[in-house]
């Protein structure tokens, strides 16, 4: 399964929509400087497929925007072509949408929902999990350190985790856990029953409290009983008491009614009082009509005599309206004159001499306003436009024509100055044939030195070997029967002790000699392989400068022909215009000015047309309606109007009209005076019979004779009887309550025995959990050993494959040890670890192991991943070792499908001039966010194509 295409929008870096279509195969570089965004392109895909919970939503969100991420990841299997596409985007709220679908069936979504899409990405899609995903998938700087620099412990977690054995680590930590909570929690509770039986006899206490129970049953009894005596003396008492409650009713009853019918003759007397008095204010009313009646009857004489001022007033406030009028038509006909005029006056110009103001205008508007009207009517502003237009696309399409001739000089110049730079590189020689030799001569030298060293180190052991001898033979004193010679049973001589010695430091110094004759060859073999690799450097550099000038050459063709193509249309164009406007050349800027003044006055002045009509037609009506009401003022004739006589007038009728209302007053008020009499007559009859009701009412209360005293007795009495009855129901109560708390501690001891016996069982129960789970946890415990054992000699031949691969075959043979150390084998028998290794070399094996993993991971998907990231390996290298790592990825690249498309992420800027890629993307910072570019080749050098 390979990368096909991708689709990021608003993800982190990144805002608005990219696209990127990836090669197929190949080795693809992501450069860019640190935080631009370059890891966060294969996030997008990790979250697009998977959506991990470390990638919350709202950190993918573009800082400060609102924006949606949305992530589009084409995958495609190479063996059948078959492409589906994974969709990943936030919604509202914040939610997950989620969905994928073969390509070429957009119909038919094969998952929908963030979950089923990550589930059958796993399961079907990719068949790996999330974790064996990224294990497969991504390498960073940290994990080639795995193999070398770490200690056992860390470095089998480390490699652990990314086979995916991590799962297996946590679930024995949890069982260690639980299995100490267990052991804990059985701890606990036995404790806890044995504190809590520590000082009790259920026995005795089952049998106190059934003695306290039967004790209180008795008291209940008694207090019942003594409660029906003082209920029965309450009830008595309390009779007693409401009859004399009753006559105290009685007795307020007629209370209240002696109040109410002194009330009713106080009323009686008020009312008497009223009627006597209005009956008084009436006399005073009939002197007061009497006043008023002579004004009253003027009323018809002064109305006729304010009618006829009325009529007079209206003939002048019409005179008045009509001399306005014809005011307000002469200064609305001013206003329209004075408003043409300046309008005119403000859009007069040279260029259109007819457009301009008469003297005598304002007096025969109309006719100046028609005259202006056939002048705007003569001009074609259009055709001024137009000219104006035309005389500028010439300008444009001159200058268009004098750039890209410059263009094509400047493309034919730059092209011969790199044809040059090409010849100058071949001077020496083809580079690639000098890399081949160069190479060849590397290889010998390191058989050479591997051959040297090999021999050094044999002759070395031997050296040893036979010094450890000499020493012996030294330091041994030669008697007893253990000391014999084993051929003849005799003992040693010193002699031939001294001569043995002797002849071992003759072979020994031998041996020094063919050991540092070995030790320079290798030397001379390592300075050799020096000088050759800084010629294969030099000659990678001048290959890769060649290689650089023909992509230049080639673009620069093709560059140099589009710019002379340009230079010759731009030229037709110019020609086809010229002629289609009828001009010889070129205009200048002079007369295109005149020409756009013209155009701009022609425009303001067809723009003042529609005015010209709104104004002739308004002075029209103003003249027409001047002349209407001058007509109207001459018939009116003469006007007379006296404004004192017609305000007197209006006073009288006004003090007529106000006799009269009060005169009908007065009458009103009159006529009352018949019911007023009834009234006074009513009250008085009123009064004398509610004084002889009081009489009554007094003589009854007495009869009753109800005695205060007597009551308050009683009332105390009751009361008395009351407390003793409701003390003792606080007894019977009390004995009750005392009874249910006997009760309750009875249900209280039940309880505790069986809280008792279920701790016992929780007890036992939680003893037999924590043995289980201690097998079980010594079970995981011997999972890491088995695993280790399972898994490293497939990861040892893979390993091998991949380091034969990048060193031809001289390093084919790895094991790695419980702890996934490595060993590395130089020959058939002699292994050394990698910490033995140069650093190129060390660089170089650790890379194997790693990627050895990752074809070890995803081997178990149905459709393993053929990309593989490493992301910032080459931060920690110099120069050299970035060198070897990048000629094993290139040594790599195409030799299993494992590795079909490799991405390299770094800042490091130079990696780019290697040889081994075959694309390379940009990742630059710019003001609204990250952009991805594809780098190309133009004359100048390598550029980001935008």
């Amino acid at each position: 399964m390979i990368l096909a295409k991708m689709v990021i929008e608003d993800f982190k870096q990144f805002r608005g929509k990219q696209e990127i279509e990836f090669p197929s195969s190949g080795i693809i570089a992501v450069m860019g400087p640190n935080g631009a965004g370059k890891t966060t392109i294969f996030e997008a895909i990790e979250w697009c497929l998977y959506k991990p919970t470390r990638l919350k939503t709202e950190d993918i969100v573009p800082r400060g925007t609102a924006a949606r991420p949305r992530v589009h990841v084409t995958l495609e299997d190479p063996r059948t072509g078959t492409r589906h596409v994974v969709e990943r985007a936030v919604g509202g709220s914040q939610t997950i949408k989620a969905s994928v679908y073969r390509e070429d069936d957009l119909e038919k979504p094969l998952a929908q929902g963030t979950r089923d899409v990550t589930a059958f990405v796993a399961t079907h899609l990719v068949g790996l999990s999330h974790a064996a995903f990224v294990a497969t998938f991504f390498t960073r700087q940290k994990e080639l350190t795995y193999f070398g620099a770490l200690g056992e412990t860390d470095r089998r977690r480390e490699v652990g985790r990314l086979l995916g054995y991590e799962t297996i680590a946590l679930a024995q930590a949890a069982i260690g856990e639980q299995r100490a909570d267990a052991g804990l929690r059985a701890r606990g509770l036995a404790s806890q029953i044995e504190n809590e039986l520590r000082d009790r006899d259920f026995d005795v206490e089952w049998a106190e409290l059934d003695r306290a129970l039967a004790a209180a049953d008795q008291e209940v009894v008694a207090a019942e009983e003594a409660f029906a005596r003082a209920e029965a003396e309450w009830q008595r008492l309390r009779a007693e008491a409401e009859d004399l409650l009753e006559q105290e009713r009685q007795d307020a009853e007629f209370a209240r009614a002696e109040a109410q019918i002194e009330g009713k003759v106080q009323s009686a007397r008020e009312r008497l009082d009223a009627a006597v008095a209005s009956l008084a204010n009436l006399d005073l009313v009939a002197r007061n009509r009497a006043v008023a009646l002579p004004i009253a009857t003027g009323l018809a004489d002064h109305q006729a005599e304010r009618a006829r001022q009325d009529a007079a007033f209206a003939r002048y406030q019409e005179q008045q309206a009509l001399d306005a009028a014809v005011a307000r038509e002469v200064d609305g006909a001013a206003r329209v004159a004075s408003t043409a005029q300046a309008r005119v006056l403000k859009t007069t110009t040279p260029d259109v001499p007819e457009w301009t103001w008469w003297p005598d205008g304002s007096h025969d508007l109309p006719r100046a306003i028609r005259r202006l009207r056939a002048v705007a009517t003569a001009l074609d502003p259009r055709a001024a436009r137009d000219r104006v237009n035309v005389s500028h696309a010439l300008v444009t399409l001159e200058k268009e024509r004098d750039a890209t001739a410059k263009k094509w000089r400047n493309c034919a110049q730059t092209l011969e100055s790199v044809q040059a730079e090409e010849r100058h590189i071949l001077v020496e020689g083809d580079p690639e044939a000098a890399l081949t030799r160069h190479r060849e001569a590397r290889q010998r030298a390191g058989d050479a030195r591997a051959d040297a060293a090999a021999e050094a180190n044999g002759i070395g052991q031997e050296r040893a070997a036979r010094e450890v001898i000499v020493q012996r033979l030294r330091q041994t004193r030669f008697e007893g029967d253990e000391n014999l010679c084993p051929t003849c049973r005799r003992p040693f001589a010193e002699h031939e002790i001294a001569t043995m010695v002797a002849t071992f430091e003759e072979g020994i110094a031998a041996l020094r000699q063919r050991e540092a004759a070995a030790v320079a060859r290798r030397s001379a073999a390592e300075r050799e392989q020096g000088v050759l690799d800084q010629a294969i450097t030099a000659e990678d550099a001048r290959l890769a400068r060649l290689s650089h000038a023909r992509a230049r050459i080639e673009r620069g063709t093709e560059m140099t022909a589009g710019a002379q193509e340009a230079a010759e249309d731009a030229e037709a164009q110019l020609a086809e215009c010229l002629a289609s406007s009828g001009r010889q050349a070129v205009p200048m800027a002079e007369e295109i000015t005149r020409e756009e003044r013209y155009a701009d006055a022609v425009e303001v002045i067809v723009a003042v047309t529609p005015s010209l009509e709104e104004w002739e037609e308004t002075a029209l009506l103003h003249r027409a309606a001047a002349e209407e009401a001058r007509r109207a003022r001459a018939g009116l004739g003469d006007v007379t109007y006296d404004p004192e006589a017609h305000k007197a007038a209006e006073v009288a009728v006004n003090e007529a009209q106000t006799a009269t209302t009060r005169i009908e007053g007065f009458d009103q008020q009159l006529a009352e005076r018949p019911a007023l009499e009834a009234t006074r007559a009513r009250s008085e009859a009123e009064v004398a019979e509610h004084q002889q009701a009081r009489v009554t009412v007094v003589a009854q209360r007495a009869a009753l004779g109800f005695e205060k005293v007597r009551l308050d007795q009683a009332t105390a009495r009751r009361d008395q009887a009351h407390q003793s009855e409701r003390a003792a129901l606080t007894a019977r109560n009390d004995a009750s309550q005392r009874r249910e708390h006997v009760r309750r501690d009875r249900e209280q001891l039940r309880k505790d025995q069986e809280r008792l016996e279920g701790l016992v069982r929780r007890a036992d129960e939680a003893q037999r959990e924590h043995g289980l789970l201690g097998e079980l946890y010594d079970t995981f415990k011997q999972f890491d050993q088995y695993v280790a054992g399972r898994v490293t000699p497939h990861f040892a031949e893979q390993t091998g494959d991949l380091l034969a691969t990048v060193t031809g075959g001289r390093y084919d043979h790895v094991t790695f040890d419980q702890n996934y150390g490595i060993k590395v084998y130089d020959g058939p028998d002699e292994a050394f670890p990698i910490t033995a290794f140069s650093g190129g070399e060390h660089d170089v094996i650790a890379l194997c192991a790693r990627l050895a993993l990752s074809r070890l991971v995803g081997g178990q998907a149905a459709t393993p991943p053929s990309f593989l990231v490493l992301d910032e390996v080459f931060g920690a290298l110099d120069r050299d070792r970035r060198g070897h790592v990048l000629d094993t990825l290139g040594a790599l690249a195409g030799t299993s499908e494992a590795y079909r498309q490799l991405f390299i992420i770094s800042h490091v800027d130079d990696i780019r001039q290697s040889s081994i890629f075959d694309d390379i993307l940009r990742i630059t910072e710019e003001d609204d966010g990250s952009r991805i570019e594809r780098m190309g080749l133009t004359l100048d050098g390598p550029v980001e194509e935008g």
